[in-house]
């Protein structure tokens, strides 16, 4: 999947920019011809590098894709333990609280019209995914 660097870190929240990353993975991930032998995806925090993508938002970005295309994700954080546990709690999280991709959808585009970003999307996530 290709990146695009950011002119500002916030616009990688707006409808546009998580509609077009969502649309990326989807294509990448939709498999019509096994879709009973689907295999699960290896990825981690594409776009997060060199073109400075928040590594929150991309992973549930390519969550919500696997999850429409029924596939599971292996998805690795490099070392990055504490990203490791706050992403299995996030994902815990919407799970038990039956959060369906709209309403991850829903609470992406909350997060961008907040216009907090004293908090990680993981953290409004927190206070407000009930």
């Amino acid at each position: 999947m290709d990146a695009i660097p950011l002119g500002a870190y916030d616009d990688q929240f707006s409808s546009t920019m998580v509609r077009r990353e969502l649309n990326k993975a989807f294509a990448a991930l939709y498999c019509p011809s096994a879709p009973e032998h689907k295999s699960a995806i290896a990825t981690g925090n594409w776009g997060c590098g060199a073109f400075g993508g928040d590594k929150r938002l991309k992973a549930l970005i390519q969550i919500m894709a696997a999850s429409v295309c029924q596939r599971n994700v292996i998805y690795f954080t490099f070392d990055d333990s504490s990203f490791s546990e706050e992403l299995l709690e996030i994902h815990k999280m919407l799970t038990e609280r039956k959060k369906t991709v709209g309403d991850v959808w829903n609470i992406i585009k909350e997060y961008n019209e907040s216009r907090k970003r004293d908090a990680t999307l993981f953290d409004f996530i927190r206070k407000g995914a009930s």
